[in-house]
């Protein structure tokens, strides 16, 4: 590589250095492609031209782009197994894969609970669906609740009278 070439490599893993510091995975795929991009291009310029360096630089540079292309197949969900160099950036996607997992999961379920829930609705059957209200009486004032409660007894003197009938125990 020349000077230039490698002052450019460096920024260029500077740069997928800082996006491995923040939580979405999206600037990490951009500087992983930026890397695999720029190693390609040097692959190609080394093979093109046998003055840069020979066979050992191109064997180098061709494991390097491999190691580019298997961080950059790292971020997809099918990566064919394939794992990032830098653990904690492959902790990352694991951890994002997991999230999405997870949130599909979730969403599976919610709509399978909504299903069950909504009932069978008119089946074929053209009667409209049943419609339930439960009013319940709950006043905190005690007044209402006094009105209430005679509301409820008043009836009660309109029953038959029935005297309890009483037992002599003989104590």
């Amino acid at each position: 590589m020349t000077v230039a070439e490698r002052q450019r490599f460096e920024e260029l893993k500077r740069d997928q250095s800082l996006a491995a510091l923040t939580v979405g995975l999206d600037d990490d795929q951009a500087a992983a492609g930026a890397v695999e991009q720029f190693l390609t291009s040097i692959l190609g310029a080394a093979l093109s031209d046998p003055s840069r360096g020979g066979a050992a630089v191109i064997g180098d540079l061709a494991d390097q782009v491999k190691q580019a292309r298997d961080n950059v197949a790292s971020f997809t969900s099918g990566g064919g197994g394939a794992a990032n160099d830098n653990q904690d950036l492959q902790a990352q996607i694991e951890q994002q894969r997991t999230r999405a997992d997870t949130a599909e999961r979730n969403a599976q379920i919610s709509s399978l609970a909504l299903s069950v829930f909504q009932g069978a609705g008119d089946i074929g059957m053209g009667r409209p669906q049943l419609t339930q209200n439960n009013y319940m009486l709950h006043p905190s004032d005690p007044q209402v609740l006094a009105t209430i409660a005679g509301a409820s007894v008043a009836g009660m003197s309109q029953q038959p009278f029935v005297t309890s009938s009483r037992t002599n125990l003989g104590l």
